[in-house]
């Protein structure tokens, strides 16, 4: 699904709230991971007053529409990340290679298998659950069928949907 900012009575429109304790972190990868989402953001990052925040999220309440509210766990929302210390670490690699060497098996993932609007797609992050990719600031989720945590077992998957797209 596209990201859902458009003209509308924000309203009406799902939305969720993160509640939490923000914590000020200067961890390289945070920084990696805000600007590769927010690449406009790199003009002014190294300045002074800005800097880089967590959040230690404690709850989060969604308003998916009329009548649909529900509070949600930390659980319910973060992605566990425990046992994928090796593609955690392998990220910044993986997003640059994704991009560089195979910019249109990124662009197919989005425009055959997400339905999205043709377009220079990027990759903006990876985790044990699925690619972010990104155009301009529509943004979408390729989910993964099975859940990955090392950059071999990512690299069999990512083949075998290629694979299946161009045998479609």
């Amino acid at each position: 699904m596209l990201d859902e900012r458009k003209e509308a009575d924000p309203l009406e429109c799902a939305r969720v709230m993160l509640m939490g304790t923000e914590v000020a972190t200067d961890d390289a990868n945070d920084r990696r991971r805000y600007l590769a989402r927010h690449p406009e953001a790199a003009a002014f990052a190294g300045f002074g007053d800005f800097s880089f925040y967590r959040v230690d999220l404690k709850t989060a309440h969604l308003v998916a529409g009329f009548g649909r509210i529900v509070d949600l766990a930390p659980g319910d929302v973060l992605i566990a990340v425990d046992d994928a210390a090796a593609l955690l670490e392998a990220e910044a690699d993986i997003v640059d290679h994704l991009n560089r060497e195979h910019a249109e098996t990124v662009r197919a993932y989005a425009t055959k298998l997400l339905g999205a609007p043709d377009g220079a797609w990027r990759c903006a992050g990876c985790d044990p659950e699925g690619l972010e990719l990104q155009l301009g600031r529509a943004a979408l989720r390729l989910p993964f069928r099975r859940r990955v945590a090392s950059p071999r077992v990512l690299r069999q998957l990512l083949k075998e949907l290629a694979d299946e797209m161009r045998a479609a």
